[in-house]
C-alpha cells in the first residue's frame, strides 16, 4: 500500500499560530514545506527553524519554495491576502487550522483542541492569570548537564512559544519526541 505525502505549508508564525505547526509537523504523512509569516521576529519561524523547516518572513521568496498542496492559514485570512492569491494560483488549496487538523490529524488531534476565536484577548486578560504565577526557567539552563533527552511533553496552556525559546539548544542537540497536549 502506498502512502502519499501531503504537502503543506503554514501561512502565520505568532505564539498563538503554534498548534497548527506543532500538531502538523508529528503527523505521519503530513510534510511542512515551508512556514511564512511577515514577521521575521515571529515564534513560529523560530521552532521551524530548530525542527529543520524551511521558513521565511519575505513574500518575494514564496514563489522559490516547492508548490504545496495544501496553505494552513493560522491567522485571519486577510492577513496574508496578496500571499493567498498568489499561492491559489498554484492550485493548492487554502485551509484553516481547525480544517487542516480534521483533514490531516490523527483521530486525537482532530479533537485536541476547538477551533479558537480570532480575538483571543477576550478570553485571556493578565488580571485573571496573576493569581497563577508560577516561577519558570528556561529548560537549555535547567537540563544542560544531561546527556540525552528523547521525549518532551508540554501541556502549558498557550506559553507553548515562550517553552520553545528556552529550549533551542536541548532540541537541536538533543532532536527530541516533541509532543504538546
Amino acid at each position: 500500500m502506498t502512502h502519499n505525502t501531503i504537502r503543506c505549508c503554514i501561512l502565520g508564525g505568532q505564539e498563538k499560530d503554534l498548534y497548527a505547526l506543532g500538531e502538523l509537523h508529528k503527523q505521519p504523512g503530513v510534510e511542512i514545506a515551508y512556514v511564512y509569516d511577515k514577521d521575521l521576529n515571529a515564534v513560529g519561524l523560530e521552532i521551524a527553524e530548530i525542527l529543520g523547516i524551511p521558513r521565511t518572513s519575505r513574500r518575494e521568496e514564496l514563489a522559490g519554495f516547492d508548490a504545496v498542496e495544501y496553505v494552513v492559514v493560522t491567522e485571519p485570512r486577510g492577513a496574508f491576502e496578496d500571499e493567498l492569491v498568489e499561492l491559489s494560483a498554484t492550485g493548492a488549496k487554502v485551509v484553516s487550522q481547525s480544517e487542516a487538523m480534521s483533514m490531516f490529524g490523527s483521530a486525537r488531534s482532530k479533537s485536541a483542541e476547538p477551533e479558537k476565536p480570532e480575538d483571543e484577548a477576550e478570553l485571556y486578560s493578565v488580571e485573571d492569570e496573576l493569581e497563577h504565577i508560577i516561577e519558570a526557567f528556561p529548560l537549555d539552563e535547567v537540563l544542560k548537564e544531561c546527556s540525552r533527552i528523547d521525549i518532551i511533553k508540554m501541556d502549558i496552556e498557550g506559553a507553548e512559544g515562550r517553552a520553545w525559546m528556552g529550549m533551542k539548544e536541548i532540541v537541536q542537540r538533543f532532536k527530541p519526541e516533541i509532543i504538546l497536549e
